[in-house]
C-alpha cells in the first residue's frame, strides 16, 4: 500500500508502538476543565509522532488565541501533527477551538487532522472518513466523501464488526464487540462469504429464534477498504495500534538524519 497507514497509541503502549516501525499518532492529550492550558500525558513520547487531543474534558471557559497558539507551537516543535478527535456531536467549544487551531495550524504549516463531525469548521485541515459501510458500494462511500472535500480525506480504519436483524433497513445494526463477534462466529455453524459491494465478509446466524446477518472486517477486507480509498485520491489512513493485526501496514520511512 502506497498511502500510509498512523497508528494510534495510548502512552502505555509507547513501547509497542516505538517498536512498530509505522506511522504514528499519541493518544492522552486533553485540555483542563478549568484552566486554560493543554495537559500532555506524563509519559509522553520522545520518538515522532502526531499529538492527538482529546475531547474527554468540556471546559468551563471559551477558547482563547493564547492557548490555540500554545496548543499549535507545542505540537509544531514536538510532534510530527496535530490530530483533533472529536467523539459524538461536538459542542460549541469545540467547534469553536477547532475553528481556531484550524486557522493557527495553517498559518503555522502544521498538519492538522480532525473528525468528520467538525470537517466544515476546519476548512485547512485533513477530514477523517470512518471505514465503516453498511449499505451501497464501497467505491460511492469514498467517492462522495472524495467529492465533498477534495484533497482533504484521510481513512478512519475503524473494523466493522455488527449483526444486522433481517429484514435489515439501515440504521438497524448491532455493533459487537470483538470477543461477541468471535462468539457468533463459532457459535452458529455455516459458511463466510465475502459482500464484494461493502469490502466485508457476512454470515448468516440466529438469534433468539430470529435471523441476522454478521458482517466483519478482515485483514484483506481491510487491505482492499485501504486501497480503494488510495484510488479515491485518500491520502493517509488512521486507526489503532490494537488493531493494527489487520491493517496492511508497511514500515514507515527512517526519520531524516540531515
Amino acid at each position: 500500500m502506497s498511502i500510509p497507514i498512523y497508528l494510534a497509541f495510548s502512552p502505555e503502549e509507547a513501547a509497542e508502538a516505538a517498536a512498530a516501525s509505522a506511522h504514528l499518532a499519541c493518544m492522552g492529550y486533553q485540555l483542563a476543565p478549568d484552566t486554560p492550558a493543554l495537559l500532555a500525558p506524563s509519559d509522553a513520547p520522545e520518538f515522532p509522532c502526531m499529538l492527538l487531543l482529546q475531547d474527554s474534558t468540556q471546559p468551563a471557559y471559551e477558547p482563547t488565541p493564547e492557548l490555540v497558539q500554545m496548543i499549535v507551537q507545542y505540537a509544531a516543535a514536538r510532534h510530527t501533527g496535530l490530530l483533533c478527535d472529536v467523539s459524538g456531536k461536538p459542542t460549541e467549544f469545540w467547534l469553536q477551538m477547532i475553528t481556531q487551531l484550524d486557522r493557527a495550524a495553517e498559518e503555522a504549516k502544521l498538519s492538522m487532522w480532525t473528525t468528520i463531525t467538525c470537517a466544515d469548521a476546519a476548512p485547512h485541515s485533513a477530514v477523517l472518513v470512518p471505514s465503516p459501510c453498511v449499505s451501497g458500494r464501497y467505491e460511492d462511500h469514498l467517492a462522495q466523501a472524495a467529492a465533498r472535500w477534495p484533497g482533504r480525506c484521510v481513512l478512519e480504519l475503524r473494523p466493522l464488526r455488527c449483526r444486522m436483524p433481517l429484514p435489515c433497513p439501515v440504521g438497524n445494526e448491532i455493533l459487537l464487540s470483538p470477543q461477541d463477534l468471535q462468539a457468533f462466529l463459532h457459535r452458529d455453524p455455516g459458511g463466510i462469504y465475502p459482500w464484494e459491494p461493502l469490502r466485508c465478509m457476512y454470515k448468516l446466524v440466529w438469534e433468539n429464534g430470529s435471523p441476522s446477518l454478521l458482517l466483519f472486517d478482515t485483514p484483506e477486507t481491510m487491505a482492499e477498504k485501504v486501497q480503494d480509498a488510495e484510488s479515491a485520491g485518500f491520502a493517509a489512513a488512521v486507526g489503532l495500534l490494537q488493531e493494527a493485526a489487520l491493517f496492511p501496514m508497511a514500515p514507515a520511512p527512517a526519520p531524516s538524519q540531515t
